[in-house]
């Protein structure tokens, strides 16, 4: 990806990326006021679907905009840094699925209610009604 691009733009529905087990591989914004995403979804984008496959090189993994019914599966984040965020996102929590996503040292913020198994993370941070997230098997602080 060239300097300071995310890697994919989503503004349409109904999307699914099946990355077939290939890295989306970018190049970091050195200035954090301006991130750059492996997956930038702008709103409007509902029904995604993200899965196998990695991302690595970018600010954050994903930029998720209000979303409904999104599914993230088999996804490894790989960024470098302490402060890169596996998963940003606005609304993954309407009836989000998150799935075997390794983010390991990275945090992961959503809204509830949403469900997430078999994934790890340094902190899965959910707003809103905390009691309205299922985990299962998850790795990670919980906040």
């Amino acid at each position: 990806m060239p300097a300071q691009k995310d890697g994919i733009l989503i503004s349409a529905p109904n999307v699914t990326i099946d990355l077939n087990g290939f890295n989306i591989t970018g190049s970091a914004a050195t200035d954090r006021s301006s991130p750059v995403y492996g997956i930038h979804s702008v709103a409007g984008s509902v029904k995604l679907s993200v899965r196998n496959g990695a991302i690595s090189g970018f600010n954050a993994g994903f930029y998720l905009q209000p979303l409904s019914t999104t599914v993230v599966d088999e996804i490894a984040i790989l960024l470098g840094g302490t402060t890169d965020f596996g998963v940003i996102d606005e609304q993954l929590g309407s009836n989000g699925i998150v799935h075997h996503l390794t983010a390991a040292g990275k945090f992961v913020r959503g809204l509830c209610p949403m469900v997430i198994s078999e994934s790890v993370a340094s902190i899965f941070a959910m707003n809103g009604a905390l009691g309205q997230c299922t985990y299962h098997a998850v790795s990670g602080k919980m906040i």
